[in-house]
């Protein structure tokens, strides 16, 4: 998937990366409530907790299709990571504009500067969860082409009795 180009583009991406979710969760078999549960989260803006939980069901259901959800996350992280960028870059702005202007309150100047702090600590937090599932991705993909080792294969020199 490309990469969004501005912040309506960039939540319109993650929504649609989130339905795929969806879906696979639903044909899993996972409860219709769990699936509502993801939505809520999503409505009440807490993605890095609905995508969070999204993996926790990667452990659940032994008959599903982990890879297709491992895949769907991990281009949903991508998403929520450029979507944060476009954030935090808006709050540094904001903050920059509130700097170059002399007659800026104190107040105001401490609310910007707070939120572009929390704007970096969720890019931060979301990056690392970007990568790990870029990792376990390819791990899947590995997988599934037949090239990772499996440990009985190697005759390791130790003979059982």
């Amino acid at each position: 998937m490309e990469k969004a180009k501005n912040l309506d583009e960039a939540n319109e991406f993650f929504e649609e990366t989130m339905e795929q979710i969806y879906s696979v969760l639903v044909e899993s078999g996972l409860p219709d409530s769990s699936v509502e549960s993801l939505k809520k989260m999503i409505e009440e803006e807490s993605h890095m907790d609905a995508l969070e939980a999204t993996e926790e069901y990667t452990r659940c259901f032994p008959y599903m299709k982990t890879s297709s959800l491992i895949f769907l996350l991990t281009q949903g992280w991508e998403q929520l990571c450029t979507r944060n960028d476009y954030l935090k870059s808006k709050a540094e702005k904001k903050v920059t504009a509130l700097v170059a202007d002399s007659k800026t309150e104190p107040e105001v100047m401490d609310a910007a500067v707070a939120k572009r702090e929390e704007a970096g600590r969720i890019c931060t937090r979301g990056n690392l969860k970007l990568y790990k599932m870029r990792a376990l991705k390819l791990v899947w993909e590995k997988k599934e082409a037949g090239d990772v080792e499996g440990g009985d294969e190697e005759d390791d020199g130790v003979e059982i009795q």
